[in-house]
């Protein structure tokens, strides 16, 4: 593996194919997971301003207003 195309990391495990499938699986749930997370979390602000009309946005977001 190369690293930002400068430095040559030594492979820490052998090839192995169906670990490389186990673990791109496990690599696509987190990042779908994290996704999730962030509109979850986007939606709950947006609702804290818009629905409860509290500042809790506005105390993230100074410019708000």
């Amino acid at each position: 593996m190369v690293l930002f195309g400068i430095w040559q990391l030594p492979g820490l495990v052998p090839k192995d194919k169906p670990l490389f499938e186990i673990l791109k699986d496990v690599h696509e749930a987190l990042n779908t997971g994290l996704l999730v997370l962030v509109i979850v979390h986007v939606a709950a602000a947006l609702k804290h301003h818009f629905v409860d009309r509290d500042a809790t946005l506005r105390r993230m977001l100074p410019w708000v207003g």
